[in-house]
């Protein structure tokens, strides 16, 4: 994934884009399900402190993953998240704060236009000729249900209490 501009941060257990304070902010245009889209990965933000002095803080798209064997075939489990920097690198101290704050507000379709956004990135074609790709993925795997849920007749006490929700194409 690192040709996609995203590395592994252990401290958080993510997988994150990588950005730097001197470059715009990063959009990415993938398959949705039915339009292609464009999400933005990476975001710059900044806090002005009650002195007036502003702070600048950046919003890196990530996921956690897992591996899972489940019916002798082996899945990659993938919670999207955030990576919340003060300088594209170093992690903010007000990440879990930022974090929760993003949580609260985000529904089943942003968290489905996330997994597919990191379903294009894990799936985009091998850039190196030089040496083989040593692990594919195939599409998502998707399911439907019988009835649905009623997501405005959820309360905060039904709801899980810890949900993870230059411009360049990824080819699919």
């Amino acid at each position: 994934m690192w040709s996609q501009g995203v590395r592994y941060y252990g401290e958080q257990d993510v997988y994150a884009f990588m950005g730097r304070p001197e470059e715009p902010p990063r959009q990415l245009r993938y398959a949705n399900l039915k339009v292609r889209s464009t999400a933005t990965v990476i975001s710059h933000y900044e806090h002005k402190a009650k002195s007036g002095k502003a702070y600048p803080f950046f919003r890196h798209a990530a996921f956690q993953g897992r591996f899972r064997l489940l019916g002798g075939d082996w899945y990659l489990e993938i919670t999207p998240t955030y990576r919340f920097t003060r300088n594209g690198k170093d992690l903010d101290r007000y990440h879990e704060e930022r974090l929760s704050g993003i949580k609260r507000f985000e529904r089943n379709r942003s968290v489905l236009s996330q997994l597919l956004l990191w379903q294009a990135v894990l799936r985009a074609p091998w850039p190196r000729a030089d040496r083989a790709r040593l692990l594919e993925f195939a599409p998502l795997v998707s399911f439907r249900f019988a009835s649905g849920v009623d997501e405005s007749s959820l309360t905060a006490v039904d709801a899980p209490a810890n949900l993870r929700s230059g411009e360049q194409e990824i080819e699919e």
